[in-house]
C-alpha cells in the first residue's frame, strides 16, 4: 500500500525454546535450524497472514527445511506454555527470554540469518512531530539498553524536504498574491481611466 511506510527499526536475533527435560536444554553455545525439523514445532499466531509464523516457515524452508510436525497456535503465550509443558519446541524472538516460565529454556540460534525484522509503519506522508518523537524515544532506549540498529536516514531527508516544499509552496502563495493584488489595481486603475 503506498500509503503505508514500513521502516525497518532493527533485525532482531531469534532463538529456540525448549522444556528444561530437552536434550539440547542445555547446550548453551546454541543450535542451527537444521536440528528443529525433527522436533514438534509450536508457531503462532494463528491469525491472519502473513505473520511471524509464516516468516519462520520461509525461514526454514529458505534452509531447505520442513517441519515434519507443527501446530500453529494463537499466540506467544500458549506457544511457550505449551513448550514448557513439554510439548514441543518453539522459535521465538530473543526478547521473549523475558518471559519467564517455569521449566522452560531459551537455546541461541546460530544460523546467521535467524533474525526477525522489527518494522514501524506510518503513514506514507505523516510528517507530525509526534512521529519524530516517536522514532526519537525508540533510538533512546535502544541506545539506553545497547540494542543494535541503524537509524533511519531517509526519514530525516524525508522531513527536510517536506518542510522545504510547504516553505516554498508558502513564499509562492506571498508572491501570487502579491501579483493578484497588483494587477487588481492596475486593471481597476485602467479600467476608471
Amino acid at each position: 500500500d503506498s500509503a503505508v511506510r514500513r521502516v525497518l527499526l532493527r533485525e532482531e536475533r531469534l532463538v529456540f525454546a525448549m522444556h528444561q527435560s530437552h536434550p539440547w536444554a542445555h547446550n548453551h553455545e546454541g543450535l542451527y535450524l537444521a536440528e528443529v525439523a525433527d522436533q514438534n514445532l509450536m508457531l503462532y499466531p494463528n491469525t491472519p497472514k502473513p505473520n511471524f509464523s509464516t516468516q519462520i516457515l520461509a525461514l526454514l524452508s529458505e534452509h531447505g527445511l520442513e517441519p515434519k510436525h507443527h501446530k500453529i497456535v494463537r499466540e506467544i503465550q500458549l506457544a511457550l506454555g505449551l513448550v514448557a509443558a513439554g510439548e514441543g519446541v518453539a522459535i521465538v524472538p530473543e526478547s521473549s527470554k523475558a518471559i519467564l516460565i517455569p521449566g522452560l529454556h531459551y537455546i541461541p540460534l546460530l544460523d546467521n540469518d535467524a533474525v526477525s525484522p522489527i518494522f514501524l509503519a506510518t503513514r506514507s506522508m505523516d510528517d507530525s512531530d509526534y512521529i519524530h518523537s516517536l522514532f526519537d524515544c525508540i533510538y533512546q532506549i535502544y541506545d539506553e539498553e545497547g540494542i543494535p540498529y541503524q537509524r533511519y536516514q531517509a526519514w530525516a531527508r524525508i522531513a527536510w524536504r517536506m518542510r522545504l516544499e510547504q516553505r516554498l509552496l508558502h513564499k509562492y502563495a506571498k508572491i501570487f498574491y502579491a501579483i493578484s493584488v497588483y494587477l487588481h489595481v492596475i486593471f481597476s486603475t485602467n479600467y476608471l481611466l
